[in-house]
């Protein structure tokens, strides 16, 4: 069912009011288009993915307020698997400690140590920052690694490549 301009309007009406409220992320130099992938309104979660030329997602930045890192990787595995088909759900090592390994992620210029997973289709960072703030990182295991994040400071360009994204395949 088509979604009408006028509930994208609303919707990008209350982002652009409640953007200020909390920092999320995207990768600091990607040099395709970006777009807003999700929002809540409260705005506890954010999501930035990252697009190919032919518009296939390769990378997420999702970045979660006062949830632990590793629950939302586990939730974002899990959707990435039931939207490759591998439903039911296969158990992977992916989201179990003992499975990572530790690397740096650098947000707006300071260094984390995060947890690094990888699975046949994908690779993934996770790590909780000092204010209780959760960013996973998800990619296509063809795209390098993203290391370096920057906190999203042009909102406009996100929501435009949204609404292109969501006019163009409502049919």
């Amino acid at each position: 069912m088509p979604i009408p301009p006028e509930e994208i309007d609303a919707a990008d009406a209350l982002v652009r009011e409640r953007v200020t409220i909390t920092p999320f992320w995207e990768v600091a130099s990607w040099p395709g288009l970006s777009t807003l992938a999700e929002w809540s309104s409260d705005p506890s979660v954010a999501q930035v993915d990252h697009l190919s030329e032919s518009e296939a997602v390769v990378i997420s930045v999702r970045t979660a307020h006062h949830q632990d890192s590793t629950r939302v990787l586990k939730r974002m595995h899990a959707r990435s698997l039931m939207q490759r088909g591998d439903v039911p759900y296969q158990e992977t090592r992916v989201g179990i400690p003992e499975a990572s390994r530790a690397t740096t992620l650098s947000v707006d210029g300071q260094y984390f140590e995060a947890q690094h997973w990888a699975d046949a289709d994908s690779w993934w960072l996770a790590v909780d920052l000092t204010d209780g703030t959760a960013v996973v990182v998800g990619g296509a295991i063809q795209m390098p690694v993203a290391r370096e994040l920057r906190a999203v400071t042009e909102i406009e360009p996100l929501l435009t490549a949204r609404r292109e994204r969501l006019l163009r395949h409502q049919d």
